[in-house]
């Protein structure tokens, strides 16, 4: 009798677990109620310790029965074969081989985001170094890595970092989508107009720089991560005029033109910064 008692306890514990994991009630909730149920104060942290433990760690290797190794070494061997081996595939068998393993990374990197978030980030991280990496290398090898096939490859890469970061909410991957566009924007007027003027380029940067500002706005409501990704976006975007003119038109470096227009853009940036502080920072916090 006693031991039904303690085996329905521990059903409801780890039920109550499972909503807290999956998020279905409030953790304060989930706190209360397994205070009512535990045994031991130190029960919760042991169990929720061991349900949401990372596959990596040494209590979860420790456990590991000998398929898990066996498997784990093929895969491993797998890997190994498949880097070594990889520049003699075909260009389809290199296609498939490194869109299969992306996709497995970013597949796995969202599965696992709010249950294991170190480990997530870095599936994502590694998806996304091998897109660029992987595409760069064939491009070369193929002797097709002329500046459209790099912009397409760059834009590609840019796109794909942007949506995952948006809809799965990622704002390492969300950033760096927007600031691939926003080389090749810079890289496409360097190209287009070698010879601007320096009211051209803000004229060219900074209309962009208020759109991402008003889209920070406009998404606050509904997408706070994102909301502050923008920002950050359009604060940057405030100061690249001078960065391009650095860059790419020295002449205005030498006059000292720059460093003027730089030094009144950081004032009047913290006087709007600290003037409208009440509006701003609800959007993005």
């Amino acid at each position: 009798m006693e031991s039904d008692k303690l085996d329905k306890r521990k059903i409801i514990v780890r039920e109550i677990l499972h909503w807290r994991n999956s998020r279905l009630l409030p953790e304060q909730y989930c706190d209360f109620l397994l205070n009512l149920y535990e045994d031991h104060p130190d029960q919760r942290l042991h169990t929720a310790g061991s349900s949401t433990s990372s596959w990596f760690s040494i209590q979860s290797l420790m456990l590991w029965s000998w398929k898990r190794w066996l498997l784990g070494f093929v895969i491993f061997s797998l890997i190994c074969f498949v880097v070594l081996h990889f520049k003699g595939f075909p260009l389809a068998l290199q296609i498939f081989t490194g869109v299969a393993f992306i996709t497995c990374c970013y597949g796995l990197g969202v599965k696992i985001r709010r249950k294991q978030p170190s480990t997530s980030l870095m599936m994502l991280g590694i998806g996304s170094m091998t897109m660029i990496s992987v595409g760069m290398m064939l491009l070369q090898w193929h002797e097709v890595d002329n500046q459209f096939s790099v912009v397409m490859l760059i834009m590609a890469c840019s796109l794909t970092w942007l949506l995952i970061g948006t809809f799965v909410q990622v704002p390492l991957l969300h950033f760096c989508g927007w600031i691939g566009f926003v080389l090749l924007y810079g890289a496409f007027l360097t190209r287009t107009m070698p010879d601007a003027a320096w009211y051209e380029v803000e004229i060219f940067w900074l209309p962009i720089c208020f759109v991402m500002l008003w889209l920070s706005w406009y998404v606050h409501h509904k997408n706070k991560t994102g909301s502050s990704v923008l920002f950050l976006i359009g604060t940057l975007l405030w100061f690249v005029p001078e960065l391009h003119e650095m860059f790419f038109y020295k002449e205005y470096l030498s006059m000292g033109f720059i460093q003027s227009a730089l030094f009144v853009k950081i004032v009047l940036g913290a006087v709007l910064l600290f003037s409208l502080r009440k509006k701003w920072i609800a959007w993005v916090v």
